[in-house]
């Protein structure tokens, strides 16, 4: 998988020198391509010679060295792996109550789950949930047992009552995010129900242990959403987030949040895809029975978009 072109796509053309000092590394050429270079110009190099040392794109259009693995990419397309920044993987499921040293109910192949991710160009996930399965899945790729995507591990912290990392105090918060830096995970998730105080303080703390804060905008700053635009917040995990903002939904909101958003330098998730899912889905099933990709779906969640789809019976008046 190929996850960056150089930012310089004219490259001299590899040194022997250099390909020496890579002894061990596989060569690769990829032939008479077309490279999508993904610069401010959107120029693309067509029939393009692409030279693939170890992980690392050595030259465009350079000599081919006699030790390469020649591929033909005539008439394919090249370009930098897709980077999705809001998923959550399904992880092993327990059905009831967990025993200690109990194995799970159900669980999920890690090849199963990140076939189809790789397969469609993603070569970096962030899992905006992560838990404890998800370190064990990242681990199975970076060990070479799974081909799949690099994962950025995120630790959801929210407020209120109920079931894990919850944050009542600013205390509280600050505690969770240096347990969460701890762990091993690289964002901290903030959530719907943490009061002003709370998430105001696990933004601060994250910054300071050199950890993004992503996530929801909580419920506390309905009417003063400006407030929640502090310092350091760096993604708005869902377009919605500003909706619910909004009584009137027009364009000129949209700018108004739009701008609010690159003053603050905090970059936004939209997800609008997913809206457009959940619409389809709440009119009728049939978009999902027709999918061409759905055979590649594992068939647990095959039969929960079929036969357990919570939009598909929500009031079809919403949309």
């Amino acid at each position: 998988l190929l996850v960056l072109i150089s930012k310089g796509y004219s490259q001299p053309a590899a040194t022997k020198k250099g390909l020496e000092q890579k002894t061990g590394e596989q060569v690769i050429a990829i032939r008479n391509v077309n490279v999508i270079t993904m610069t401010s110009t959107g120029r693309v190099l067509m029939n393009a010679t692409v030279l693939i040392i170890g992980n690392r794109i050595e030259s465009i259009n350079g000599t081919i060295p006699a030790n390469a693995k020649i591929m033909e990419g005539k008439g394919k397309w090249l370009m930098p792996g897709l980077i999705d920044t809001h998923v959550h993987l399904p992880t092993d499921v327990f059905f009831g109550p967990k025993l200690p040293a109990q194995t799970p109910d159900f669980s999920f192949d890690t090849q199963d789950t990140m076939t189809p991710i790789v397969a469609n160009g993603v070569t970096t996930v962030v899992d905006l949930n992560a838990t404890m399965e998800t370190f064990g899945q990242k681990k199975e790729i970076e060990k070479g047992y799974v081909i799949g995507p690099r994962i950025v591990l995120a630790a959801l912290i929210n407020g209120g009552s109920g079931q894990g990392r919850l944050a009542n105090t600013a205390e509280e918060g600050r505690m969770l995010v240096r347990n969460a830096k701890v762990e091993g995970y690289d964002l901290i998730k903030v959530y719907s129900k943490l009061n002003v105080e709370t998430y105001t303080a696990i933004v601060d703390e994250a910054n300071k242990l050199g950890l993004k804060t992503v996530g929801h905008i909580p419920n506390a700053f309905q009417g003063k959403l400006e407030q929640a635009f502090v310092p350091h917040f760096g993604m708005v995990a869902h377009a919605e987030e500003f909706s619910k903002h909004s009584d009137s939904l027009t364009n000129e909101e949209a700018i108004r949040f739009a701008k609010l958003t690159k003053a603050n330098d905090t970059w936004l998730s939209p997800t609008l895809t997913t809206m457009v899912w959940i619409a389809k889905q709440n009119r009728s099933l049939e978009s999902i029975k027709n999918l061409n990709t759905l055979p590649y779906v594992h068939p647990l969640l095959q039969s929960k978009w079929l036969t357990a789809n919570n939009y598909n019976t929500r009031n079809h008046s919403l949309f």
